[in-house]
């Protein structure tokens, strides 16, 4: 019932994008590429809960989390803007981020009513056994506030936050967003507190699919003295377009915000934290 279920919501989703709706007239081709991308995100994360939830790999999880969320924002450009980067007459822009909060939720709501019971009757005795997906851990802890030049155990970057998660929390790595998501369906963000057991509010939003993006710090000029120029996450100023993107968490319920617009590198400190 749970297969049929993801089955035919995700087959309802992606018919967002190919059907007219009253007052939406079929030529307008902004609209139907965004919802084609949104019904395609919803579809891949329920087909990667779907297949996780019969064999459990949480690495497998994360990575095809992150790729429904790198192909969603691809579509979402492409419906937006042509080659030349002018907008192709779309009703609303930049309201990617909103539009992708809101299918994650709704995905999440989903999987969490999905929740298969197992009845065994022996003689007069019936036990009923109950799994909650997707299972954890997935989230051990988070490491001190930063800009967005991440700078722990004496190296920059990702590979400063990474060696800092795993001197900490043995075997973890910094989260990406999409492992934020599944910390969050577990309950591993409620009252998280950091290295320095000071609450954690926000988190800066990571995403490896793509290792040159101007929204997550990237350092795009070759700086002397930058160990890996280009790289992300190793710029902490404002004096180039690149800029970081934020998610607030709020501590007591442990519920993420909508990703929040681009900010300096250097105007806030934001927290990484650490995933298995």
């Amino acid at each position: 019932m749970a297969r049929k279920l993801i089955g035919l919501v995700a087959i309802a989703l992606f018919a967002l994008g190919t059907t007219a709706y009253a007052g939406i007239p079929p030529s307008s081709t902004c609209k139907d590429k965004k919802a084609k991308a949104t019904g395609k995100k919803a579809l891949g994360l329920l087909k990667a809960f779907g297949a996780n939830a019969k064999v459990t790999n949480l690495g497998k999880l994360a990575s095809d989390i992150s790729k429904a969320q790198s192909k969603f924002s691809k579509g979402f450009t492409k419906a937006e803007f042509s080659g030349s980067g002018a907008s192709k007459g779309c009703t609303t822009i930049e309201d990617a981020d909103d539009i992708e909060t809101k299918t994650d939720a709704f995905v999440l709501d989903v999987f969490g009513d999905l929740t298969p019971t197992t009845t065994t009757t022996m003689a007069a005795t019936t036990t009923t056994t109950t799994t909650t997906l997707p299972p954890g851990p997935e989230l051990l802890g988070a490491l001190t506030p930063t800009i967005g030049n991440f700078t722990y155990n004496l190296s920059t970057g990702l590979p400063g936050a990474n060696a800092a998660c795993n001197t900490n929390f043995p075997g973890t790595h910094a989260c990406e967003y999409s492992e934020l998501l599944i910390a969050e369906a577990l309950g591993e963000l409620v009252g998280l507190q950091d290295t320095a057991a000071t609450p954690v509010t926000s988190f800066w939003v990571i995403d490896n699919s793509n290792n040159a993006d101007l929204a997550q710090c990237n350092e795009d000029s070759a700086t002397p003295g930058v160990p890996v120029p280009g790289a992300n996450w190793e710029y902490g100023t404002a004096h180039t377009p690149s800029r970081g993107r934020r998610v607030d968490l709020n501590n007591g319920t442990g519920d993420l915000s909508a990703i929040g617009p681009l900010q300096q590198c250097n105007a806030f400190n934001r927290w990484v934290g650490c995933c298995l």
